[in-house]
């Protein structure tokens, strides 16, 4: 997906978030919110402030999605973005909570 050009690789990323089937199970949406992560690392590189502002829209789009169960979390997803923020995004948590202008 590095090869691909920028902006399919965006509007990708913008409809698939746009079109987060209703009926998924938390394994589903758990996968699905992962491709998201995937397709949101090579689109932002290094930019940790992109990243963390899409992965807001990220989760605001699959908690939209009803659950039979209560709000679940996502472990998976989870996952994937403390190794992110582990392997050098950590401008990605500060922003993530609004302390962008924070001292690290």
């Amino acid at each position: 997906m590095h090869r691909v050009d920028a902006g399919i690789v965006g509007s990708y990323f913008s409809q698939s978030i746009q079109s987060i089937p209703s009926t998924l199970s938390i394994k589903e949406k758990n996968e699905h919110a992962i491709r998201l992560l995937d397709t949101l690392e090579i689109q932002s590189g290094e930019d940790g402030e992109l990243y963390a502002g899409q992965l807001k829209d990220i989760l605001a789009a699959v908690e939209q999605v009803p659950s039979p169960e209560r709000q679940p979390i996502l472990e998976n997803v989870v996952e994937k973005v403390l190794l992110y923020v582990n392997n050098g995004g950590y401008f990605v948590f500060t922003r993530a909570l609004g302390l962008a202008d924070a001292q690290v």
